[in-house]
């Protein structure tokens, strides 16, 4: 992957201003991001361009796996930042998402953690070579 090219991340949230939100705050990290209030658009979003993070809240956890499962198998997953209202543990993150989450956020998303959780999908994404 080319140091210039930029991971491409997928904020899906139900609420337009969180997702919006995200992705403003992913450019500013330095990612490509998109926003997506409509969880029926993430199957489209990830067919045309392979995500190289997704940030998802746990409602919508089920319908990005389902989006996921059709992506080549030799493609890596993408790294996962999970968004959720409640606590949570390991054992209750989405099975196929497990292995590949690098944060969990509580709602409502503070701006610090935020870019952290940002920041540390980044270097993820960076350290084994993704990236589009």
């Amino acid at each position: 992957m080319s140091q210039f090219l930029k991971p491409f991340l997928v904020a899906l949230d139900g609420h337009p201003e969180v997702a919006d939100m995200i992705a403003e705050s992913a450019e500013a990290e330095g990612f490509e991001a998109v926003a997506l209030q409509d969880r029926r658009l993430i199957e489209t979003t990830l067919a045309v361009a392979a995500a190289d993070v997704l940030v998802v809240d746990l409602d919508g956890a089920d319908r990005a796996l389902a989006a996921l499962s059709r992506r080549p198998e030799q493609e890596r997953p993408p790294r996962v930042i999970l968004m959720t209202e409640v606590a949570i543990s390991g054992s209750a993150t989405p099975m196929g998402l497990a292995a590949d989450v690098v944060a969990t956020l509580h709602k409502p998303l503070t701006a610090v953690g935020l870019t952290d959780a940002l920041r540390e999908a980044f270097a993820a994404v960076r350290g084994d070579g993704t990236g589009r």
